[in-house]
């Protein structure tokens, strides 16, 4: 995607699915994009955003949000 992926959808426990789509390095979402685009592989293969949205019901979300991050900022030798 790009960037970090929030799970906002409330559910709980863990799942066992098959999604079926195109992996395209080149795919980015616009940084003021609400919407991602809807592309097809060559292969006939959906882009991971229209295979989400069909296959499992799910959409992503161009949002901005917190997120934990660690920074190191210099090496103490001691």
């Amino acid at each position: 995607m790009g960037r970090h992926v929030i799970d906002k959808t409330g559910f709980t426990g863990t799942f066992d699915l098959h999604l079926n789509f195109a992996f395209d390095d080149r795919v980015q979402v616009p940084r003021r994009s609400a919407e991602a685009p809807e592309a097809t592989a060559p292969s006939g293969l959906p882009s991971i955003f229209t295979a989400l949205r069909n296959q499992l019901g799910l959409k992503l979300e161009s949002s901005k949000g917190l997120i934990d991050v660690l920074v190191i900022d210099r090496k103490t030798v001691g």
